[in-house]
């Protein structure tokens, strides 16, 4: 099932109206039936805090609104994300400049606090990263969804 389905099925069983739910996340209407609407919008708009805060207002563990099963092996915090890449940036011979071009995203900060970078950034953010270094994405995200 795709993630905009399976939140709007999650809502719906939950009883709750768009406008309610989009009000609890602070967030406008339309932007929320977006999330509910377009198949990409929660992995290229939607912060991984905001998502966590839908996973909360759900009921549900957060990774659960992006797939149905984990199938997740060893999760990753950021300072492990962080030294992949570098890993792959030096066995690559790439330059940083070269592998923010690769990836398609700014990584001066994220290596400076990864953790928080992943709170604030869309899911697309680590979706790009695992595609380079051939990772489950799934593994990058938090393990728990923030209070």
């Amino acid at each position: 099932m795709k993630p905009s389905h399976r939140i709007r099925q999650l809502r719906e069983v939950k009883a709750v109206g768009t406008e309610a739910l989009a009000a609890r996340l602070a967030m406008s209407v339309e932007a929320y039936e977006d999330i509910e609407r377009h198949e990409d919008e929660l992995a290229t708009t939607v912060s991984i805090q905001q998502v966590q805060a839908l996973a909360r207002e759900l009921d549900v563990e957060f990774w659960t609104l992006f797939t149905e099963r984990p199938s997740i092996e060893s999760r990753m915090n950021g300072a492990d994300i962080s030294i992949a890449l570098e890993r792959y940036q030096e066995a690559a011979s790439m330059t940083e400049e070269e592998l923010e071009r690769k990836v398609g995203w700014e990584l001066r900060t994220f290596y400076e606090q990864p953790d928080q970078v992943i709170q604030a950034c869309p899911a697309m953010f680590l979706q790009d990263i695992a595609a380079i270094l051939k990772l489950n994405w799934l593994r990058m995200l938090p393990t728990t969804h923030a209070a």
